[in-house]
């Protein structure tokens, strides 16, 4: 973004603020998705007042609506305009930014344990015999006791 810029929304401000190249979006849920649907990709953000996610949104638009271009400022004012410290900053970030793009250029993927579902990190707990299920312990003790079937052909031996 350009420069900074708060939006409002009754209770609720977003203030958006133009970051260096490579810092990325420094923004809570609501605002950084946003953001990176519009493809902003520096920006430091602040909210201030109701968090509420509907006023949140609401304010983070309004404060699009504010943005200007440096030429539309320069046509609104009638004057020229320097470059801010921003655009030399992001100038200087560009000189040290790759100048190609690709497969090497990729960072490395952290993919230990994603094989793994829950669990929170902890050690798997070993089973004993006596946490299986009330049926399977049922099957290993042969089901003498309390078993139905046996109950069933009782009754029809008797008859």
């Amino acid at each position: 973004i350009p420069h900074d810029v708060e939006g409002r929304f009754l209770s609720s401000r977003v203030r958006l603020i133009p970051a260096s190249p490579g810092t990325g979006v420094v923004a809570g849920g609501t605002v950084r998705s946003i953001l990176e649907m519009a493809g902003i990709t520096d920006c430091l953000t602040k909210c201030y007042g109701s968090t509420t996610t509907m006023n949140t949104l609401k304010a983070v638009f309004d404060g699009f609506e504010k943005l200007r271009t440096r030429e539309q400022i320069a046509e609104l004012r009638g004057v020229e305009i320097a470059s801010t410290d921003i655009e030399e900053r992001v100038d200087r970030g560009r000189r040290f930014m790759p100048s190609q793009s690709g497969e090497k250029m990729r960072a490395p993927v952290n993919t230990i344990g994603q094989d793994r579902r829950g669990g929170g990190g902890r050690p798997q707990r070993r089973r004993r015999q006596d946490d299986r299920g009330p049926q399977q312990s049922q099957e290993q003790s042969g089901g003498s006791e309390g078993s139905g079937d046996q109950g069933g052909q009782e009754k029809e031996s008797s008859s």
